[in-house]
């Protein structure tokens, strides 16, 4: 079953009831780039990241509800900010309403069927907790496993502890190179959405000075971003990247902070 923030949509207290025609699993639509090549038939194949050039789902919600209760339910569409499963409170979805249609039944419309019709923005379901991952940087290449997840993160922070030369992350087709601006005892932090970069010389996770200049994103629409990958052939996927540093010291170590993404 689903909620909308946090207020249950099959709701015998209000007398709600969620019918059959919802449809909380809606199509996945991927935005295609049609390149072609003069003289040749067709157009030019994955020119675009499945993951990257999703548009955004559009659930479909159809309620009963007593006519007494109907303004209340349209309201918690129109206003609601966060679709969530009552069956899973780990994960939820940022939303914005679309449109509703009403249908009265009964005697002077006692009984009100209203289809409402939302929109994930951010196209993935959310893990709701933030996870910190951490991995020391001992050797020349390091796999670091993260949240387990089958859609893009495109909004974590990613900060390295110096000192190292030539750091490179990389994931799925997308690489973050961060080079060698932060010395032992320095952190270099990267937010993955904004694109900014910053140096401190404390253990934080805001301020500092800005380093953007010196950090290389390379990957879908120019942006680093974590992919999932599998791990092994029966396991469910996870956010993975790949470390290396061309030097690095005792100190050296890779963090990154954020939430997994899902597909539904």
């Amino acid at each position: 079953m689903y909620s909308v923030d946090g207020i249950a949509l099959h709701n015998p207290g209000m007398g709600w009831k969620l019918l059959a025609p919802s449809r909380p699993l809606t199509d996945y639509s991927v935005e295609r780039t049609s390149l072609r090549v003069p003289g040749r038939p067709g157009v030019v194949a994955n020119v675009d990241d499945n993951l990257a050039s999703l548009l955004p789902p559009t659930p479909t919600f159809a309620v009963q509800a007593p006519r007494s209760k109907y303004e209340t339910l349209l309201s918690l569409f129109m206003e609601g900010e966060v679709l969530g499963r009552t069956d899973n409170d780990s994960i939820a979805a940022a939303i914005e309403y679309l449109s509703s249609s009403p249908v009265g039944q009964g005697r002077r419309d006692e009984i009100v069927q209203v289809t409402a019709t939302l929109r994930i923005p951010g196209v993935f379901w959310r893990d709701v907790d933030e996870q910190t991952f951490t991995q020391p940087i001992t050797g020349a290449s390091h796999e670091l496993d993260l949240w387990q997840m089958r859609g893009l993160v495109s909004d974590a922070v990613v900060r390295a502890r110096g000192p190292f030369t030539n750091l490179v992350i990389s994931s799925g087709r997308a690489s973050l190179r961060m080079g060698d601006l932060a010395t032992a005892g320095h952190y270099l932090r990267f937010h993955l959405d904004t694109g900014k970069a910053f140096i401190t010389s404390t253990d934080t996770w805001i301020g500092g000075t800005a380093a953007s200049g010196g950090i290389q994103s390379i990957g879908p629409g120019g942006r680093f971003g974590i992919y999932p990958s599998k791990v092994g052939p029966l396991e469910p996927k996870r956010g993975r990247v790949t470390v290396t540093t061309a030097t690095r010291g005792a100190s050296t170590q890779l963090e990154i902070r954020g939430r997994g993404a899902h597909l539904a």
